[in-house]
C-alpha cells in the first residue's frame, strides 16, 4: 500500500481539534471527541494531538483514493499513539492541495471487526 509523500507538507488546523475533533458539544463532533479524550488527548495540548494526527498521516497506509471537488482525496488508517500509551486504529482523511501540501479533513475511530 501506498503512503503521503515523505516530504509532503501536513497541515492540522488548530480550529479543526479545538472546535471540531475535541469539542465535545459539536453536533458531528462530540463522539470522536469522546473517543480521542478517552485515550489521553486533551483541548489544553492540542499541539501534541496535531503532531498524533501528523505521524499518523506520513507513517500509516492510504486504504482508499477518491476525487472530491476540493481536489485528491485520500484515507489513512490505523494506529494512532496516544498520550495514555495505546495504539488505536483510526481513518484520517486528508485532501491533496498543490505543494505536496495534504490538509487534515477529519479523524475518528475505525470499528473494529467481530
Amino acid at each position: 500500500m501506498s503512503k503521503l509523500p515523505a516530504n509532503a507538507n501536513l497541515i492540522v488546523e488548530t480550529a479543526k481539534i479545538e472546535a471540531y475533533l475535541l469539542n465535545l458539544s459539536h453536533p458531528r463532533g462530540a463522539s470522536k471527541a469522546n473517543y480521542f479524550l478517552s485515550v489521553g488527548f486533551r483541548r489544553e495540548d492540542v499541539e501534541e494531538f496535531a503532531a498524533a494526527l501528523k505521524e499518523h498521516g506520513r507513517t500509516r497506509p492510504i486504504v482508499q483514493e477518491s476525487r472530491s471537488t476540493f481536489g485528491e482525496k485520500y484515507q489513512i488508517e490505523c494506529q494512532l499513539i496516544a498520550p495514555n500509551g495505546s495504539s488505536r486504529c483510526i481513518r484520517s482523511v486528508w485532501i491533496g492541495e498543490a505543494n505536496k501540501q495534504y490538509r487534515l479533513i477529519t479523524a475518528h475511530p475505525v470499528s473494529e471487526k467481530k
